[in-house]
């Protein structure tokens, strides 16, 4: 067909290191939000607005809503709601939402002229990515049965901060008669107002997934009103 099937391979690649990066700051955030914050920190709470009903019974009350993203972050921060403007949620939730034209999905036009739509959406002012890999719970039945929930995770400008981190010995390929496409990227994601303690065990250069993924790990080190973050669970 002509096209060049190092650039295919180069944008696969792309895709792959996106969704990673996307896992890992979702564990980073289900992290944080498992920190308790006591004393001057106990603001944090407020950060969590949880609307999913305690049985099966679930009304509009216990879903997201037209008002439900600005009262969470209202709660949380109460006059600085304008530094929000990411928000992840599970396909679950942004289909109700589009149901309910509160959402509207981004699209594109492909090389062949046809529009397709992306699983990036508009909501409020806030671009919103549609991941599954925001936490869920699933249905239970029998004695406290309970319907399944969805989490989503609403961020503010600077609210993960990133960087790259450099290479001191790159890695080089001698050869010829062939393309090789490496690919080794360090870099840090690190939620503003926290502060990460290395584990006792397990840890080497760098945190595993795992250890980023612990509650434990993590502490509050900032004043809440000043962290832009927000967690709702609602049944869809």
């Amino acid at each position: 067909s002509g096209a060049d099937p190092m650039q295919q391979i180069v944008a696969q690649v792309s895709k792959y290191w996106q969704k990673q990066r996307q896992s890992i700051m979702l564990k980073i955030l289900n992290a944080v939000f498992g920190v308790t914050g006591s004393g001057e920190f106990a603001g944090w709470a407020n950060h969590i607005t949880d609307l999913s009903s305690t049985s099966t019974t679930v009304g509009d009350a216990n879903k997201m809503g037209a008002t439900t993203i600005g009262d969470a972050i209202q709660k949380a921060v109460g006059d600085n709601q304008d530094a929000f403007q990411l928000v992840f949620m599970h396909s679950k939730v942004a289909t109700n939402m589009a149901g309910l034209k509160l959402l509207e999905f981004l699209k594109y036009t492909d090389a062949n002229g046809v529009e397709r739509p992306l699983r990036i959406g508009a909501l409020n002012g806030m671009t919103v990515i549609v991941d599954d890999g925001c936490p869920t719970t699933a249905a239970t039945s029998g004695e406290g049965a309970k319907a399944a929930t969805y989490t989503t995770y609403v961020l503010g400008l600077g609210a993960i901060q990133y960087a790259p981190a450099p290479v001191k010995v790159p890695d080089a390929l001698t050869g010829g008669g062939y393309d090789a496409l490496v690919t080794r990227i360090r870099e840090t994601m690190h939620p503003n107002g926290f502060s990460f303690t290395k584990p006792t065990s397990g840890y080497t250069a760098s945190p595993t997934d795992a250890q980023l993924a612990a509650s434990t790990n993590w502490s509050i080190v900032a004043d809440p009103k000043t962290i832009a973050l927000a967690k709702i669970i609602t049944n869809g």
